[in-house]
């Protein structure tokens, strides 16, 4: 996994970020554009097959999910069939709780002739400018995201509070 981004910015390695545990293994740290600063966490999911990865994951979520944050990597959960997966039922729930948005809807990981989403980008930086491609590149079998997002706007450099007024008219 690789993160490119503008000379002008500076990335700073954040340790709470920067974890290896038996369900997987991050690095995160925070981007200042000199506009702007969020925080970005790259995660690579071992091939288990239980839930507690959603738990060791949120410890190391709850302290940034009100900053602007990406999450992205390869999680291997795929979200083409979540609703028949409880790990990715329960995984897109938890990351929709905690008001992340995801990236990524089409297949990243092509092998032979099946196609999974298991490479994942999620923000709680929602902004119309905010746009992710899946580039078509035989670098291996998950193709390459590219996400690209304006870094200059000031309300990316305040913390993220997002609230939804719950009414019995907009309740389905």
């Amino acid at each position: 996994i690789s993160i490119y981004f503008k000379k002008s910015c500076m990335f700073y390695r954040v340790s709470s970020l920067s974890i290896r545990n038996e369900h997987f293994e991050c690095m995160g740290g925070k981007l200042d554009t000199h506009h702007s600063q969020f925080y970005i966490i790259v995660v690579y999911r071992f091939h288990h097959k239980d839930n507690e990865f959603i738990n060791e994951f949120n410890k190391v979520l709850k302290d940034y999910i009100n900053k602007p944050l990406i999450v992205l990597g390869d999680f291997n959960i795929n979200l083409l069939n979540y609703e028949l997966s409880k790990t990715a039922n329960d995984y897109v729930n938890e990351m929709f709780s905690n008001s992340f948005y995801p990236l990524v809807n089409k297949p990243t990981n092509f092998f032979q002739n099946h196609s999974t989403l298991i490479d994942h980008a999620w923000t709680n930086m929602l902004d119309a400018k905010t746009k992710c491609s899946i580039l078509n590149i035989s670098v291996s079998t998950h193709k390459p995201l590219l996400i690209t997002m304006p870094i200059s706007l000031k309300h990316l450099s305040e913390d993220v509070h997002q609230t939804r007024h719950v009414r019995t008219h907009n309740i389905t």
